[in-house]
């Protein structure tokens, strides 16, 4: 989806609709999780897994937490982005 467009930004809105709400944390950085033999980071909102960042294919452990830090924010930013779309198109349709 091209994130960019005013019809991509919808379809992303409807594709993640409903998502599991906010917050979702990575947790502490200094322990993993093996999961199918690699060091991962499961992501949960309250008591519930929803996500997983894994070294499967990354090495560095340093990424594989930078790739969980970006997933938790997510939901945060998804919700930050839209409120400043709003404001875009608001301030665009004042414009004289």
């Amino acid at each position: 989806m091209d994130l960019i467009t005013d019809e991509g930004w919808a379809a992303f809105l409807a594709a993640t609709e409903g998502h599991t709400p906010e917050p979702w944390r990575a947790g502490r950085a200094d322990m993993a999780t093996i999961v199918d033999g690699y060091d991962s980071k499961w992501i949960y909102a309250g008591n519930k897994y929803v996500a997983i960042a894994s070294s499967q294919d990354i090495k560095c452990w340093k990424t594989v937490m930078a790739n969980a830090y970006l997933i938790e924010g997510a939901p945060a930013m998804r919700t930050e982005i839209a409120r400043l779309r709003a404001r875009v198109a608001m301030l665009e349709e004042a414009r004289p």
